[in-house]
Formats: C-alpha cells, structure tokens, sequence
C-alpha cells in the first residue's frame, strides 16, 4: 500500500493520470529537447576534434622545426631588418610553410614562435613568412599568422641556455614577437640590470595579456606599444592590468615616449649609433 500510496502522489505531482485498467499505454517523446541535445553533443564531439586536429599539427610543426642559424633568412631577418642579436630562447625557431601563391603551392621561409600555457605544454603559435633573397617579410597576403590555440599561452623568449638559474624578481609581457626580443636586448645590455632576474613573454596578442597566470606578488611590466594618445588599445591594456592585478600581481606599465613599439625603439639607437 505504501507504494501504491507514493505511485499515486508522485503521478498527481507531475500532473500524470492514473491510467484506467484496459487503457492504451503511449508514451510521449520530447522531441525538441532530444534534438537540441544530441545536437549539443555533436556539436562538442566536432570541437574536440577539430582541438585535436589543430594540436598535431602545432606538435608536427614543432617537431621540423629547427633552431635558428647564422645562414638562415630567419637570422637575416632578425639581425638585418629588425636590429635583434640576442639570444631569442629555444621555444622560436624556423622552418619552411607551405603557402599557396598564384594557385601553386610554395614553401617559404619563415620563423615560428611557440607558445606555452601555464604547464608548459605547446599549445600555438605564430608563424611570421619571409622573403629568402630580401630577408624581410614575405610579399603575401597575410605574413603574419597566428595558428593553434593562443590564449592563455606565452612565447617565454628571456630564457635561454646562458640565463642562469634562480628566482625570477620580474616578468616582462609584450604584445609582439618583436618588441619581446628588442625589450630582452635592452634590458641584457643595460649593467642596471645585473642584480635583476628577468623573464620576457610574448603573448602574441594584446588582448592575450589578461589571461597570463601570475605567482601571488609575482612582479609584471607590460611593454606595451604606444599607439597614439587616443588609441583604443589603451582601454584593453588598462584591462589586462586590472585583471592582473585582481590576481594578485604587481603591475605597471610602459610604453616609448614616441608612437611605435620598442623595436621601433631599438633600431632607432642602433641608428644612431652607427652615425
């Protein structure tokens, strides 16, 4: 009795008749729930797919690439049109990228920055296509490309094998590739520094800076670019400190005191110097 007690309470709660002996049994499908459902399903099993797809082929990618030599287009880039010699750490290397041009498939020259989330793992990076007899960036539609997943990853371009072991006192964040390498220089060439332990990332991106994981305390600049003084990147940056901080960095930020990024910066004392 005491079931039939609750079988009845429980078919008057979810507004159920009690079926009459003899009576047709139906039951009564949700359609639209069950496929938005299933649709959610293979929506997810696509996305992780195509997640999948994307990481082997940045595994792929970091697996040809090589370290860069003084012979590479890679280097003459660098070197040549940018005004970078220092060390630019192990995770930036080059390698050739197919591209299509003019309907036929080419490989071009070009260097790669691997970027990693906070475990360490390669998860993107950017490629940047160059031009083998100029040295320079690749006459092509986009030289530029970022591929795989970026947010939340870094290009940690301040470590090498020269850097000595320790504490790291402070973290140094820079939108692009290169200005990370021309602020990693600076700060390598100026004897201030010698008591300071330094690490330079890029995030390859500057909406991208909000979402680096900090140490409680953990110091951080942002080397950021100076767009203008009405530039609408000023709202992301002061964003991403804001974030940061919430997180429990110390955070301040720099920019050069004229328009340009801090490459601009370092090829226009390189200039200067050689006059």
């Amino acid at each position: 009795m005491i079931f039939k007690s609750a079988a009845e309470y429980l078919r008057r709660e979810c507004g159920l008749q009690k079926l009459n002996p003899g009576s047709n049994l139906s039951l009564v499908h949700d359609h639209n729930n069950s496929d938005l459902t299933e649709k959610y399903i293979k929506e997810r099993q696509a996305e992780e797919r195509a997640a999948k797809a994307k990481q082997l082929l940045v595994v792929k990618l970091h697996e040809r690439a090589k370290d860069i030599g003084d012979r590479s287009v890679a280097h003459r880039y660098l070197t040549q049109r940018r005004g970078i010699n220092c060390a630019v750490g192990t995770d930036i290397k080059t390698t050739g990228i197919k591209v299509d041009i003019k309907n036929q498939g080419q490989y071009l020259p070009a260097i790669v920055a691997f970027a990693r989330n906070e475990h360490g793992v390669i998860t993107g990076g950017q490629q940047i296509l160059l031009d083998k007899r100029t040295g320079g960036k690749a006459d092509v539609d986009i030289a530029k490309k970022s591929f795989g997943k970026i947010a939340g990853s870094f290009v940690e371009v301040g470590k090498d094998e020269n850097t000595p072991t320790g504490k790291v006192n402070v973290t140094v964040i820079a939108e692009g590739l290169e200005t990370a390498l021309s602020v990693k220089q600076a700060l390598a060439n100026d004897p201030n520094n010698k008591e300071i332990q330094v690490k330079v990332l890029c995030s390859l991106g500057i909406s991208n800076i909000k979402n680096y994981h900090p140490a409680s305390g953990e110091k951080i600049i942002i080397a950021a670019d100076n767009d203008g003084e009405h530039a609408v990147t000023s709202k992301t940056l002061d964003k991403a400190k804001d974030e940061l901080q919430a997180k429990g960095a110390l955070v301040a930020v720099v920019r050069p005191d004229r328009v340009g990024d801090f490459n601009d910066v370092l090829q226009q004392d390189n200039k200067a110097k050689s006059v």
